[in-house]
């Protein structure tokens, strides 16, 4: 018998005792995978809430500008939210309203989002701290001056978003793969340089745009779908999901789990609805790019 300070002594676990304590861990081991499951399924509907919200915070910005999301400004709109002038290019950047660190710093933007915090899921740890920056920050951005720093935001924005078109999609996590974005058009009320018209009187043109941080999610594509932490490790990924595992909002005002394959809630259906939608500011399809945030 070995004595220790306590004199207390040591001796070997009873039959009993040991089944006992196999068997608390072998709950554990049953339990442990159920909770961290369920947290994830937690985290994935707190990510639909957000991107609710979202989409509610867009659906007030065009209310209020003729049905047009900041993608869509005519070049009055790009003067009352951007501050922009005509005669001076350096004013403000120009495409602020294509580029996912500067839209949601314009004024109305900012007061109908709220909060910050909204841009970053649950699903995205490795998005929270810059996020406690932008919270930090939040009445000092607008699109001429500070913008928002990419790594603390969680969605990206489908530039093809309409009011009018109940199917397209406005915004979803920024976990998805897609090929490269191309040129966006922009809505009559530029001239000939894409700069917007300092005679009113001037014929009015559509002009295209390269996309900042651009991606096109085009229906049909292999690459159109979601990828996962479990499957690949780069700057795309988001922690709380895994490969074709995303969230999304759509223009009627629905946000979503979405999954791969051809289920009503699939990806893949949402971006054939998306693109064959008509209506709105456009005509034809749908356009199939979006902004995303890099990390």
């Amino acid at each position: 018998m070995i004595s220790i300070s306590n004199n207390a002594s040591l001796r070997a676990f009873t039959a009993p005792e040991l089944v006992v304590l196999l068997g608390g861990l072998a709950m554990l081991t049953t339990i442990l995978p159920a909770l961290g499951k369920a947290k994830a399924k937690a985290n994935r509907i707190k990510c639909v809430n957000n991107l609710g919200s979202i989409g509610k915070a867009h659906l007030g910005f065009a209310q209020d500008n003729r049905e047009r999301h900041p993608w869509q400004l005519t070049e009055a709109g790009l003067l009352n939210h951007g501050g922009r002038d005509a005669n001076r290019e350096d004013a403000v950047p120009k495409n602020w309203n294509l580029n996912i660190e500067r839209i949601w710093t314009c004024a109305a933007m900012r007061s109908e989002l709220q909060t910050p915090k909204i841009l970053v899921s649950p699903c995205d740890p490795a998005a929270q701290v810059s996020n406690e920056l932008i919270q930090g920050n939040w009445r000092r951005y607008s699109p001429g001056g500070l913008k928002l720093p990419r790594q603390g935001l969680s969605y990206a924005l489908h530039l093809g978003a309409q009011t009018m078109r109940p199917a397209t999609v406005v915004a979803m996590t920024r976990n998805f793969d897609g090929d490269d974005a191309k040129p966006y058009t922009s809505p009559i009320g530029f001239n000939r340089f894409g700069n917007p018209l300092a005679n009113p009187g001037e014929p009015p043109q559509s002009v295209t745009h390269i996309v900042p941080f651009g991606r096109s999610m085009q229906t049909g594509s292999p690459n159109a779908r979601f990828i996962g932490a479990d499957k690949t490790s780069n700057t795309r990924t988001m922690a709380g999901v895994m490969d074709g595992q995303g969230q999304l909002v759509m223009s009627d005002g629905s946000a979503r789990q979405s999954t791969m394959g051809e289920g009503w809630s699939s990806l893949a259906n949402m971006l054939r609805g998306h693109r064959n939608s008509r209506g709105g500011h456009t005509r034809g399809e749908a356009y199939e790019g979006l902004t995303r945030p890099r990390q």
